[in-house]
């Protein structure tokens, strides 16, 4: 099965992984993102957070999406780096991706 591994959860690594099912990729998306919580926008946080403090209001997708579309989303995952003969992605806690 074809894997990709998109690191970071941001509005380009969101829309990266619903690209790639919208383009009809079947293989397993693993998302990984050092941020908690689901994908959000960053541009307007500053403006539109400070206004009314509805964090909920910048998510980008529900967690329904992820689970529908069958992207794997990790937050609160700190990459270290990436051994690319081995395929893995390394976590800075010493955790390793396939």
């Amino acid at each position: 099965m074809q894997r990709i591994v998109i690191i970071g959860t941001g509005q380009g690594g969101q829309q990266a992984a619903a690209s790639l099912r919208q383009e009809g990729f079947a293989g397993q998306i693993l998302m990984l993102g050092e941020e908690p919580g689901l994908p959000n926008q960053r541009p307007p946080l500053s403006k539109a957070y400070m206004v009314d403090g509805d964090a909920g209001a910048l998510i980008l997708k529900p967690a329904s999406f992820y689970e529908r579309t069958g992207i794997d989303l990790h937050a609160a995952i700190s990459v270290a780096r990436i051994d690319r003969p081995a395929c893995e992605v390394i976590a800075a806690d010493g955790a390793a991706w396939l």
